[in-house]
């Protein structure tokens, strides 16, 4: 399946998508990349759910972009937000990538393998395949393909690239989140 033709989930607009913190063209995301989502769930009107996806694209400490939007669909979490914003990177990305994710769902599901996923009783199935269909697009997960887990809100004086990336990652979701027409 090419990358372009995603079954289900319309690909973001880029123009409204797409914004980059230090000016300059870039089309392709590679290196150490970042992703999160975030989301906004009424307790009193469940229909009324959003949730936004982010990205920032690190070098060492240094910030080099971030992108994020709204997650498109009627089915609004932020796990669903969490699965599409590393969709969104292995869509516009080149090798060599090593994507950091705050939630060790999308991991753990990982190690689980494509069978275990994808299983049409599982949640987010359909993101599930997407996600597959583009790692292996990609070649498979490997050396240039490396997708871990960061943790999420560290410590106050916890100074480290993660915890930079994470912050820029969690930002972009959040501004992704208010891209939401409710």
């Amino acid at each position: 399946m090419p990358r372009d033709a995603l079954p289900g989930i319309p690909p973001p607009a880029m123009d409204d998508a797409w914004r980059f913190a230090h000016g300059g063209d870039m089309t392709m995301l590679a290196g150490d990349i970042y992703t999160d989502g975030s989301g906004l769930s009424p307790i009193a009107w469940p229909e009324a759910n959003r949730a936004g996806w982010g990205i920032a694209m690190m070098t060492g400490e240094a910030l080099r972009g971030i992108a994020y939007g709204p997650l498109p669909g009627h089915q609004q979490s932020v796990p669903r937000a969490e699965l599409y914003a590393v969709i969104q990177v292995l869509r516009h990305g080149m090798l060599p990538m090593h994507i950091r994710t705050d939630c060790l769902g999308t991991v753990e599901g990982l190690t689980c393998g494509p069978e275990w996923c994808t299983h049409p009783r599982r949640p987010n199935c359909d993101l599930w395949r997407i996600l597959w269909q583009a790692i292996q697009d990609h070649g498979g997960l490997s050396s240039q393909l490396e997708i871990s887990y960061v943790r999420s809100h560290q410590i106050q004086g916890e100074a480290t690239v993660d915890k930079k990336g994470n912050v820029y990652a969690d930002v972009a979701a959040k501004r992704g989140l208010a891209m939401h027409a409710l």
